[in-house]
């Protein structure tokens, strides 16, 4: 790829917060991308850990490296200011605990004229065990038709990480025309709101298969542990999603929806927050929806106690079900 004077071709922005054990490794995995002009920008959250003493480190050593500070303001409103701020004719993201091949950017942008690109990625545990090699448009590749936009926001609804903004690269162009930014008065599930508002809006866009990005999953880790205010968020969301949607497109809303609710009320129940259960089963009751899930025996019998709307029974349900399963799963001794 020959680069031309001041002519930034990507920005990758990394909003951050207290990841001092995986920092370096991301910010490695970026500055060293082969054959590519790029810039990235750190956004730092208020970390209270070293996270933005070794962004400050690499920010000091590299020009490209922009460093941004904030103080608690949430992943959402960092990615807006950092777009905001991008000087790269494409923008993308990445998360502090993850990293990506070497050769990532020099390959998908020898793809040109999109609007949005979207890619594949490995899951990974904090070992370095691949947990996923993830190829979840399949059988779709290359130049997405207009008449195949909704099988792709259909997967983005139902599938895990489809909607991951660090999936994808976009043109900046194509972002501020459109005035396509983060909701951001949240703190978890706006990428895939963000992803249909692009993928609605965009008549260019194409999906390459590699796999480059690695998402690290910690078991443990803050991001995928359950509190009340990660229900909260998601129901706000569910919201924004279901006013903009068709009709067939809201059922499958609806789908995920009960499959959350349900998923969210068994960890509430196993971790013992029972605050934050009955916040749940109180919502549930007054938004009376109806429950239908049969994937399998325990999500029918739990729509059925569910749809009775009698809060002491889908409490005491959900305590006495957590404790089976986890006497099944060895996690009671």
């Amino acid at each position: 790829i020959r680069l031309k004077g001041d002519y930034m071709q990507l920005s990758v922005i990394a909003a951050v917060y207290n990841c001092e054990n995986t920092i370096e490794r991301c910010i490695v995995s970026v500055i060293k991308q082969k054959n590519i002009k790029l810039e990235l920008i750190i956004i730092d959250d208020g970390s209270s850990d070293k996270t933005l003493e070794i962004s400050q480190r690499y920010a000091n050593e590299f020009n490209n490296i922009i460093l941004l500070q904030q103080k608690n303001k949430g992943a959402y409103y960092a990615r807006n200011k950092g777009i905001k701020k991008a000087q790269g004719e494409y923008i993308t993201f990445i998360d502090g605990d993850d990293y990506i091949d070497l050769n990532m950017y020099e390959n998908l942008l020898k793809n040109n004229n999109f609007e949005i690109l979207i890619t594949d990625f490995f899951k990974e545990d904090e070992f370095g065990n691949k947990l996923v090699q993830e190829n979840s448009l399949s059988p779709y590749e290359g130049k997405i038709q207009d008449n195949e936009k909704f099988q792709i926001i259909k997967k983005m609804i139902t599938s895990q990480n489809m909607g991951s903004i660090w999936r994808c690269i976009y043109l900046k162009k194509f972002i501020i025309d459109n005035n396509l930014y983060f909701y951001d008065k949240v703190y978890r599930g706006a990428d895939l709101l963000f992803n249909i508002d692009c993928l609605k809006k965009s008549k260019n866009i194409i999906y390459d298969k590699s796999n480059f990005y690695h998402y690290v999953y910690y078991t443990n880790s803050i991001s995928n542990s359950i509190t009340i205010n990660n229900w909260s968020d998601f129901r706000i969301i569910n919201s924004l999603l279901n006013k903009s949607m068709t009709n067939s497109l809201c059922e499958e809303l609806n789908i995920r929806y009960q499959g959350t609710a349900i998923w969210m009320m068994f960890s509430l129940a196993k971790n013992n927050n029972h605050i934050g259960l009955k916040r749940i089963i109180e919502d549930l009751c007054n938004d009376k929806v109806k429950f239908n899930l049969n994937q399998n025996h325990l999500d029918s019998l739990t729509s059925k106690i569910i749809n009775t709307r009698n809060r002491k029974i889908i409490y005491f349900y959900c305590i006495i079900s957590s404790f089976v399963i986890n006497l099944k799963n060895g996690v009671l001794k």
